[in-house]
């Protein structure tokens, strides 16, 4: 079981999209409608870890950027931002909840942005900040703007220290 420091230090860990066994600069997509795309990324400096990167969209319009762990055959959340989602935090604290987390035991997030965490001793990303609590997170709403997932997006890979460039095709947006 990962333990919350370990899951934080694995998104802080500087990753590059991985294709085909090399470390990308550069990468670029199409975005389609309802979204769905998956990216292997890797670290930069060599460790035990590789990471799936998961792009959706709903046919609710509801925008989701999530970061695995990936262990043999099973996968580990590590955070995901969800734009215009609903989500319930869990009613109580195991003893293990850090304090962040402690003013949401039981919030009810309904339409709304919100980003979720690795909380050790729960399901996978059961906790969830309101997105106006992280100051990482510049874009706090998702509309039917272009440049609102383009900057959601590169909002999210400051978050999880990805080196990649991604490029989205603009002719599509």
């Amino acid at each position: 079981m990962f333990t919350t420091e370990l899951a934080e230090q694995l998104i802080s860990v500087e990753k590059k999209v991985s294709q085909d066994g090399r470390l990308l600069d550069e990468y670029s997509f199409e975005q389609t409608c309802p979204m769905n795309i998956r990216m292997m990324l890797m670290p930069i400096e060599e460790n035990d870890y590789c990471f799936l990167w998961e792009i959706s969209q709903s046919s609710k319009n509801i925008f989701k950027f999530s970061l695995h762990v990936q262990e043999d055959e099973s996968k580990t959340g590590l955070v995901r931002v969800d734009y215009n989602g609903h989500h319930r935090n869990p009613e109580t604290d195991n003893g293990l909840l850090p304090s962040k987390f402690k003013p949401y035991i039981g919030k009810r997030f309904v339409n709304t942005s919100h980003i979720h965490y690795h909380v050790e001793g729960y399901n996978s990303l059961a906790w969830a900040l309101p997105i106006e609590d992280v100051p990482q997170i510049a874009t706090k709403f998702i509309g039917n703007s272009k440049i609102d997932f383009v900057n959601a997006l590169l909002d999210f890979t400051k978050i999880i220290n990805l080196k990649t460039r991604i490029i989205i095709n603009p002719q599509i947006l």
